[in-house]
């Protein structure tokens, strides 16, 4: 069967729809140019295009820094930080609350079985002078709050003062140097010598400090004011006269062997990296009670310089 007779068979529709097309021919160009005849386009061909989905592929999603003023920026982290470390101080030692053993007859009545020639040469003790202070031991602390420390620490401190004593104490086949009046009561066989000569006295102490700080500047370089108190339990004394033939000893007795020291200061701190903070610290420490369990009171004084290097546990 021929189109036309197709044509003829779909009826008026059909013929509609051929005229419908047949109008979407192009005119006819009389006056344009070869170029714009090209483009005009031919008859179509299909009523309708065929249409193809195209699948939009999701854009790739990029973090874009936004800066903007925070003041937190220029602090150190609020969240709780643990340290450990190392530290150790240097300082003078003021044995404060000594007074001077001055040689009289009331000290001369305390040799009793002592010859006549105490008349020449009285017993004489002098208070103990100013010496030294060293700590060395191991520190640890947490900040509890944006502006709150706490830390702690084991410590083994050495204290060294000297005074002057022209008594002895005769042990056998040895001297030994009197340096205090403590020990006068409890010792036998004391003897007076022409000379006064020094003593060196040597305190040792196992202390743990515990104080709280308040972080007046937190940021690389730190301000931390600090405040608390030091468990010093007593380990020994060694007395050592210097003048030949004296020997040296060790005191136990007449001295407390828990003592409390109250502790002010200020730490001044840079961080390194990370991990590492390196600070500075000058600190006061003053007995609360005295050193001797009897006679005169003795509550030393301390002035401190320390060093600390702590290590940023989190």
């Amino acid at each position: 069967m021929t189109s036309e007779g197709l044509i003829a068979a779909t009826g008026d529709g059909q013929n509609k729809e051929r005229n419908d097309i047949k109008a979407m021919e192009p005119h006819k160009v009389v006056d344009g140019s070869q170029d714009q005849k090209d483009m005009i386009p031919e008859r179509l061909e299909k009523l309708m295009a065929e249409l193809e989905s195209f699948a939009f592929g999701e854009p790739d999603l990029a973090m874009v820094p936004w800066y903007a003023y925070d003041p937190a920026l220029n602090k150190k982290s609020a969240t709780k930080k643990l340290w450990a470390g190392i530290g150790m101080d240097g300082g003078s030692y003021n044995p404060s609350g000594n007074v001077i053993h001055d040689s009289s007859p009331q000290l001369a009545s305390s040799f009793e079985d002592y010859s006549s020639s105490l008349t020449s040469f009285l017993p004489e003790i002098g208070a103990e002078e100013n010496g030294r202070a060293l700590n060395i031991g191991l520190n640890f602390g947490a900040q509890v709050a944006p502006r709150w420390i706490v830390q702690s620490g084991l410590v083994f401190i050495d204290r060294s003062t000297t005074n002057t004593s022209n008594v002895v104490q005769s042990n056998g086949n040895s001297l030994r140097a009197v340096n205090s009046l403590n020990e006068l009561s409890s010792q036998e066989d004391l003897s007076v010598s022409n000379s006064t000569f020094e003593i060196n006295n040597s305190y040792r102490f196992i202390s743990v400090p515990v104080q709280a700080g308040y972080l007046l500047l937190d940021r690389k370089f730190d301000i931390t004011l600090l405040g608390g108190v030091s468990n010093d339990l007593f380990l020994r004394k060694r007395v050592d006269g210097e003048a030949a033939g004296l020997q040296e000893y060790n005191v136990d007795s007449g001295i407390r062997r828990y003592n409390i020291t109250g502790l002010i200061g200020t730490e001044f701190g840079y961080q390194l990296g990370e991990s590492y903070i390196i600070s500075l610290s000058p600190q006061i420490r003053q007995s609360i009670n005295s050193l001797n369990t009897s006679g005169e009171s003795l509550r030393p004084t301390f002035f401190e310089l320390g060093f600390r290097f702590k290590y940023l546990l989190k």
